[in-house]
Parts: structure tokens; C-alpha cells; sequence
């Protein structure tokens, strides 16, 4: 009887477990089947030497001490089988091959985490691979959650170029002083600039194209003078003014020798133009004082510039702190104070009436501070002065001292 009852409690835990693996197969059978995941971007660099880090942890034999077994405890423990060496390194070298694969797959994981968007695939590959972990890292960056500046970012590369989209967020150094929306957009766009290696590049390749921001910021990026002076020399032809003209003032600092500067920058001085916004919502300084500058830079190279640039002081709508500038220029390029002189005591007059019992802004003050230095100019130099003369310098000085002073 005890057999039979035996055989049929088998009988049922046969059948029971049929009907347990049918539920379960069926239950796998109608099972939501996963989503096809997307094809695996690959590996970064710093993860593959992440990946080969931990290979050679695990590789690594273990340093732990071992227990020492005294000659008693050898007599009394029972002997273990050792298994066959060959068996040992199979063990080990199946382990270590998946904790590999697990540990890639982490990786791999930690990889699609930080890829690009679907909305942002056509932008990597319209660039070239070797700026793929630039743009990764403005997709990736943590402003683009509250700012859709940066989304606009991303997106013009694949409208206009890299090389033409970075220069134009460089160029958003340049902003209006007071204006609270360049001023922020100016924040966000050197968050996202890339490092000066990656940035020195693009921007050559702007400038080869054309892109009059890059000639314009290239120096700042570059630092070196003379790939400054390989980039910009053939700039000098360009057909756009502004290209010839940022060139020129720049060569004029980093390569004062170069051909043709000054035809260009005289050029550029008799222009109506805004070289920096900042400095012209600051001082009121344009393009003419600019170039100017440039041209006071070259000393007497310059002396070809000085009749257009005696010309420019006569003008009444010239702005003072331009005036400041050209005056500063010709007296480097000619040393004629008493000349010089003439024509800047007019505007300097002009500006104290104007400015009279008030506070004046930076462009009247540079004016007058750089009147202040061709006056005490004039008084080394010699020839006869007249007692009227004489008397309206005093009056001026004595003017120019109170108000530099507010």
C-alpha cells in the first residue's frame, strides 16, 4: 500500500509541475516583448580606459595574506582534493570574461546616457568627428534645461557650419553696455564656447571663409603673433571692407611690418563705422578712432595717413572721443604739437560749453586728458606764442583740470 501511495504522490507532482511550467511558458509566451533599443553609440575614450582600469584590477592576483596553519591543525584537517590546474584557470578566466562583458555593458549604458538626441543626429554628422565630443558636451550641458538659446545653438551648426556658429557666439563678447539681453546672452554663449585648442581652429576656418567676427575676435583666440600674422596677411585683400579693416588694425599690433597697412587703415578711419559696441556705448568711440589707433601704432610709417587724418579733426560732427584718438595718432605720426593743437582746442572748447557744470562721460574725458598731454607737449616745445594765446591755454587747463576731476 505504501508503494502504490508513494507512486500515485509522484504521479501528481508530475502532473502539478506540467501544469506549473505550461502556465509559465505561456505566461513567457504572452509576455510584452521589449522595445528595440536604439544602435549603441560608441564608447567615449575616457570610458574604454575606464573599462581597461578595472580589467587589470581584476586581473591583478589577490595581495590578501593567507592564514597560517600550524603543523597540528596540517595533522588533524583532512586533506582536500586539489582540482587540476587546467580546471582552475578555466573557472577563473570564465568569471573574469563576464564581469567584463557586465562591466561593458555599464559602460555602454553610461555611453547612451550622454548621446546625442535623435533631434540632434543630423547635426553630428554634418561636422567633422573630431568635434562630436564638443557639441556632445553642449547638448549635454546643463543650461540647455532652462535656456532655449542653447537648442538654437545646436541647431544652427547644422544650418550654417560650426565654424561660422562659433565665431558668432564669440562675437557676442561685443555687446552694448545697459543692454541686460546681450549682456545675459553674452554669459550663455561664452559657456558654451569651446576649449582654445578646438577654438583657435573653427575660428581660422571662419576666417578662410569669410566670416568677419572671426577676423575680428581670431587674435584673442590665436595669442600668437605670427600664426596671428599667417591668418590675417591674406585677409588684407578681401573684398569686404570690414575683414580688411579688422585685419589691418590687428597686424598693425602683431605684425607692424606687414605691406599695405596703411592705405587700409586710412581707409578704415574715413569710414563710418562701430568697431566694438562696448567701447562705443562706453566712450562713444568708433571705427575712426579705431583705426586710428592702429595708425598711431606704426609711429611715422604712418605719415601718408596725416593729411587725411588733420582733415578728419576739422569735421564739427566728429565725436571727442574720436578726436582723442586721431590727435594721439598724429602726434606719433608728425610730432607737430602747435599744428595738432589747432585743431583740437576748437573741439575741446566745444565740449566744455556743451558739457559745462556737468559730470562728462568717458569719451569728453579722454579728450580732454589727452589735450592735457599735447598742452604740456606744447609748452616743451618752442616758437613764439602770443599773450592771447597764452591766456586761453590757462583758461583751458585750468578747465580741463576741474572737470577730469568730477
Amino acid at each position: 500500500m505504501a508503494e502504490k501511495k508513494s507512486g500515485s504522490s509522484k504521479k501528481k507532482s508530475s502532473t502539478s509541475s506540467k501544469k506549473t511550467g505550461g502556465k509559465k511558458a505561456k505566461a513567457l509566451g504572452t509576455a510584452k516583448q521589449p522595445k528595440p533599443v536604439a544602435a549603441k553609440a560608441k564608447p567615449k575614450a575616457k570610458d574604454k580606459k575606464a573599462v581597461t582600469k578595472l580589467k587589470k584590477l581584476i586581473s591583478k592576483p589577490s595581495t590578501a595574506k593567507k592564514k597560517e596553519v600550524s603543523p597540528k591543525q596540517k595533522a588533524i584537517a583532512p586533506k582536500k582534493k586539489v582540482a587540476p590546474k587546467k580546471k582552475d584557470a578555466t573557472t577563473k578566466k570564465k568569471a573574469q570574461t563576464q564581469v567584463e562583458k557586465t562591466i561593458e555593458k555599464a559602460m555602454d549604458l553610461l555611453d547612451l546616457q550622454s548621446h546625442a538626441p535623435v533631434e540632434f543626429s543630423s547635426v553630428l554628422k554634418s561636422i567633422d568627428n573630431k568635434y562630436h565630443d564638443y557639441v556632445n558636451s553642449v547638448i549635454n550641458n546643463p543650461i540647455r534645461q532652462f535656456q532655449s538659446t542653447v537648442d538654437e545653438y545646436i541647431k544652427s551648426i547644422g544650418d550654417h557650419g560650426l565654424p561660422a556658429v562659433v565665431a558668432k557666439a564669440i562675437d557676442a563678447r561685443d555687446f552694448t553696455r545697459g543692454n541686460s539681453w546681450e549682456q545675459a546672452n553674452m554669459n550663455i554663449m561664452n559657456a558654451l564656447l569651446p576649449k582654445s585648442t578646438v577654438l583657435n581652429d573653427l575660428l581660422k576656418q571662419a576666417v578662410a571663409a569669410g566670416s568677419v567676427e572671426a577676423v575680428k575676435w581670431y587674435p584673442e583666440a590665436s595669442g600668437n603673433p605670427r600664426e596671428i600674422a599667417e591668418v590675417l596677411r591674406p585677409v588684407l585683400n578681401h573684398r569686404e571692407a570690414k575683414n580688411r579693416w579688422w585685419a589691418a588694425i590687428h597686424l598693425s599690433k602683431h605684425a607692424p611690418d606687414t605691406d599695405g597697412l596703411v592705405p587700409i587703415l586710412t581707409e578704415a578711419a574715413q569710414a563710418d563705422w562701430i568697431a566694438l559696441k562696448l567701447d562705443n556705448s562706453s566712450s562713444g568711440v568708433t571705427g575712426k578712432g579705431e583705426a586710428a589707433k592702429a595708425l598711431g601704432r606704426l609711429g611715422k610709417k604712418a605719415s601718408d595717413a596725416a593729411p587725411a587724418l588733420y582733415e578728419l579733426l576739422d569735421d564739427q560732427r566728429l565725436d571727442s572721443a574720436d578726436a582723442a584718438q586721431i590727435a594721439s595718432a598724429l602726434a606719433a605720426i608728425s610730432g607737430d604739437v602747435n599744428k595738432i593743437m589747432s585743431r583740437v582746442l576748437p573741439i575741446a572748447e566745444r565740449v566744455l560749453t556743451e558739457r559745462r557744470g556737468m559730470i562728462i562721460h568717458g569719451g569728453d574725458r579722454e579728450l580732454l586728458t589727452t589735450v592735457r598731454n599735447l598742452l604740456s607737449k606744447w609748452h616743451q616745445s618752442e616758437g613764439e606764442r602770443s599773450p592771447v594765446l597764452k591766456e586761453k591755454v590757462a583758461l583751458l587747463e585750468n578747465e580741463i583740470k576741474y572737470h577730469i576731476s568730477l
